[in-house]
Formats: structure tokens, sequence, C-alpha cells
């Protein structure tokens, strides 16, 4: 049995220093073993060692051309760089040696996905998928692309493929959960939040995201338990932050509503709905002023966000400042707050006060 086939099983087996001292040793017997030198770049993505990994992957290449592994795996480093150019001429590169190298087409589907080129992501993932139908990651992606861009009905059929392809992914239950959130059928959804918490008790996201459903169908007491949940897996999830300060502020516990904002805020300093919501917390502990700074960021950060033009507008009036109050009452009619009689009725007394 050769050294990189050993490697290999000494991968599968999680020995590392086995798995190294193989892969060297097929190298130092044969110094053009490309697949060596791929395997090798492989472990060495794994210890985050990226500089050997490239190396590694270079020598591959330079030593046989023609090998589509070396230059898809190099493009998936190129992507853990965030090198996408790169790494998209090493997809375009593999997917030419091998025109039904479905793995090829997969990860550059993925690729297009995150740079925002929708059509071009759904072309690869219906090709991943016409050549490898038992892909479930490929249906999953294509599911939460379609789900993106509205196509419910379609989202929801690539969805139920990926689990009766792959039942013990938990990521797939929690994706159709989202699909079933929005669309209104809250019992299918939370069903599904439980089965993938249930497959993958540490997921912080499928908490979250149960907890809002628990507080949208009046469950607080589960709502929170659930938020407490995913910040303990996730102490950098802002939204469980943000979600958990809600529930403080309905249930009264303000102190900590403002406590949970501010947490929000500091992770993700571009999370207008989390200035809103403290700006909230502020104005209902009477301190105006600061909740207007709040607002203000909130706007410079979302300029069409109606709420807190509104919120705005009711801590103006609440320190008397009508003039501006009235003015930024106007804005929000003009993005259509939902309180149109209200604001008509405010903006008509106020002007009664000038």
């Amino acid at each position: 049995m050769g050294y990189c086939r050993m490697g290999t099983i000494m991968k599968d087996m999680k020995q590392k220093n086995n798995e190294l001292k193989y892969y060297n040793q097929a190298i130092e017997k044969d110094g053009n073993c490309f697949q060596a030198f791929v395997c090798r770049g492989l472990y060495y993505m794994d210890e985050q060692k990226i500089d050997y990994a490239l190396s590694d992957f270079n020598s591959a290449i330079e030593i046989n051309p023609k090998y589509c592994l070396a230059f898809y795996n190099r493009g998936n480093l190129y992507t853990v760089c965030d090198e996408i150019e790169n790494a998209l001429n090493d997809y375009n590169q593999a997917i030419q040696l091998d025109p039904k190298f479905a793995i090829g087409y997969f990860s550059r589907g993925i690729l297009y996905d995150d740079i925002g080129e929708i059509e071009k992501a759904l072309n690869d993932y219906n090709q991943a998928i016409l050549l490898d139908v038992n892909n479930a990651k490929a249906y999953l992606n294509r599911g939460i692309l379609y789900d993106n861009i509205g196509e419910k009905e379609k989202a929801l059929n690539d969805f139920n493929q990926a689990i009766q392809l792959d039942p013990n992914d938990g990521t797939i239950y929690y994706n159709r959960g989202i699909l079933y959130a929005d669309i209104g059928e809250k019992e299918k959804a939370l069903n599904d939040y439980n089965q993938a918490i249930q497959l993958d008790p540490n997921d912080a996201l499928a908490y979250t995201n149960r907890g809002i459903l628990y507080a949208l169908i009046g469950e607080k007491d589960k709502a929170l338990n659930d938020y407490n949940q995913a910040i303990q897996y996730d102490p950098n999830n802002s939204i469980a932050y943000y979600n958990r300060a809600i529930q403080y502020y309905n249930i009264g516990q303000k102190d900590k509503a403002l406590t949970d904002y501010n947490q929000a805020i500091q992770l993700d300093p571009f999370f207008y709905n989390a200035y809103n919501g403290k700006g909230v917390a502020l104005q209902n502990l009477n301190q105006y002023q600061q909740a207007i700074i709040c607002f203000d960021q909130a706007i410079s950060l979302a300029p069409n966000y109606v709420n807190a033009y509104f919120n705005k507008a009711n801590s103006l009036e609440k320190l008397t400042q009508y003039s501006q109050a009235i003015k930024t009452y106007q804005i929000a009619l003009i993005f259509n707050h939902p309180s149109q009689n209200y604001i008509i009725q405010t903006i008509q007394q106020l002007r009664a006060l000038l």
C-alpha cells in the first residue's frame, strides 16, 4: 500500500501526526507524486497553515497541470482567503479540465452566490444536481437561493429533496423552518426548528429562530429560554441579544433590555434595528435626548427606516420641541408609517401648541 494512501487512512482515523508523516514519506519517495502534494495541502488547510497549503497545491499543479483536483482545492483555499478572482479562475480551470466535475460546479455556485451573481449561481447548482442527483448540499443551497429570491415553492421542493437524501442534516430542517415561518406555517416551522436542534443541540441559530417563533405565538418564557441558549452557544450572536432585548422590554425588564441592545450594537455596529430598540428603551426610561441620539444613528444607517422617524418624533414631542417633532412626523408619513391617522392628528395638535 502506498504512503499517500496510508496518509488518507490516517486522516480517516484522525491520526494527524501519522497522516502528515505518510504524506511526507510519499513526497520523499517520489517528488512528482502530485496526489501527495494535494493531500498534504489539504492537511495544511485543516491546520490553518495557509502558506504551506498553497505551496503544495502550486507544486501539484506544476507537476500535473491537468489534475483538476489540484485546481479545485486551491480554489477552495483562495475562497477561504477571500481571494475571489483567484478562486473563480481555479474553479473555472477545474471544470474545464473535467466538465462533469459536479463538486466543482457546486463550489463555484456557492462562490457566485456569495458575490451576488444569482443567475450564475443557480446555473451552477442546476449543473451540480444534474451531474450528481444525490448531492443533498446542492439541493439545500439551491433551496436557500430560491427562498432568497422569493421562489418559495421551488425552495420547499429543494429542501424536501435534501431531507430525503440526508435526513440527519440539521441545517436543512433549519432552513426549511425559516421558509415555513415566512409563509405563516408556524407549526411546521416549529417542528423543523425542533428537529434541527435535536440533530445539533449546539445550533445557536436554530435556538434564535425558534425563540423568535415562540415570541410570535406568545410563548414568552420559551422564547427567553431559547435566546439564552443561543447566546450560551454563540456569545457573538447579535440577533439573539437583539431579540432577547425585545423580550425583556415586553415583559417590563427595561434595564435588561437596554443591556442586551447595547451588546447587540457592540457586536454589530451597523445593526440599525438595535439602535432603534435601544432608543425605545431609553424613551421608556424618560431619557429622551439619549433616545434621539439612538434614533438618529438608526436613520443614518437606514435612511428609509420609518419606525426610527416615528419614534424620534415621539421623543421630540416629549421634549416640547414641537416644530422638529412635526417635521419628523411628516417624514414618517412620507415613508408610509402604519399609524397614519394618529400621526395626522398629532401634527394638528402640535401645530395648535406653536
